[in-house]
């Protein structure tokens, strides 16, 4: 068997909320705007590349001086993107302003390549705590919490937290980026442009080694191609616009909540080769 594995793309308009993958693991990463202006985006992680601190030491701290911004534009800038997208990802000036709601003092303004949302951006940039949600895990923002040795955070139901969390407790991270919509990745997949948007061709789903980790938010039908051997938990959790999925003889592996709340899925054949169900992979 091949292994390349070759993956169905889509034409999608280039707007907020739709994910594009990108990055040497193939991540899927969630449009947040769109500024046809400078002909750049803004990105988040769909889901969490890590757990990890936003500072080692219990101390007071700003973004400018944490441990997790140094990570994020030293070792994950450099072995997270190839070269093609690390020359596209654009360095942002960002204002740190103060907590809204304690006044605790967010600090200097920063030039970041890889940084995370501020509680103003985080407010801005989706619709509600719904749209926010992830239903599993809390993730890092960059202002500060309550204190100055505490940062907030967005709870698992999309809620944001002013008073946020301790800045050596493990919480996960969604780094967010900006990135030249005219750069070298993205001209052999633009096919028309206008003022409002780009409408691109983009792959349905991820897939890293045999393992399908992550699929577009919109997608309606999945055909998944021969060489998949797992699918990854919560893989398609909530595509509630889904409503045919086509398994591969080679699965063996289907990862817990990886179908979970796809309403409109009604029937699934599972391969003779699956082996392993994770615990509410098609739940909802």
């Amino acid at each position: 068997m091949s292994d390349t594995i070759t993956i169905p793309t889509v034409q999608v308009e280039l707007k907020p909320g739709v994910s594009i993958p990108l990055g040497k693991d193939k991540r899927l990463w969630r449009v947040l705007e769109v500024d046809r202006e400078h002909d750049r985006a803004l990105l988040i992680a769909e889901r969490p590349v890590c757990n990890r601190p936003y500072h080692s030491k219990r101390e007071d701290i700003t973004w400018e001086r944490c441990d997790l911004r140094a990570w994020l534009n030293g070792e994950y800038y450099d072995t997270a993107f190839s070269e093609e997208e690390k020359a596209a990802i654009i360095e942002t000036h960002l204002s740190n302003p103060d907590n809204p709601q304690y006044n605790t003092p967010g600090g200097n303004d920063t030039d970041d390549r890889i940084f995370l949302l501020s509680i103003d951006e985080a407010e801005k940039y989706f619709k509600d705590d719904t749209d926010r949600a992830t239903g599993s895990w809390w993730w890092w923002l960059r202002s500060p919490g309550l204190l100055s040795l505490s940062a907030a955070g967005v709870y698992d139901v999309g809620v944001i937290s002013h008073f946020g969390y301790i800045v050596y407790h493990n919480v996960c991270v969604r780094p967010a980026f900006k990135i030249n919509l005219k750069s070298d990745i993205f001209q052999s997949i633009i096919l028309s442009e206008s003022d409002e948007s780009i409408i691109v061709s983009i792959p349905q789903f991820a897939v890293n080694g045999g393992v399908l980790t992550e699929s577009q938010k919109s997608i309606i039908c999945a055909d998944i191609p021969e060489g998949v051997t797992s699918i990854r938990e919560g893989a398609f959790a909530r595509r509630t616009a889904l409503v045919s999925v086509v398994l591969p003889s080679t699965l063996k592996v289907i990862g817990e909540e990886a179908f979970l709340g796809c309403s409109a899925l009604k029937e699934v054949t599972i391969p003779y080769g699956v082996t392993e169900i994770g615990k509410n992979a098609f739940a909802g």
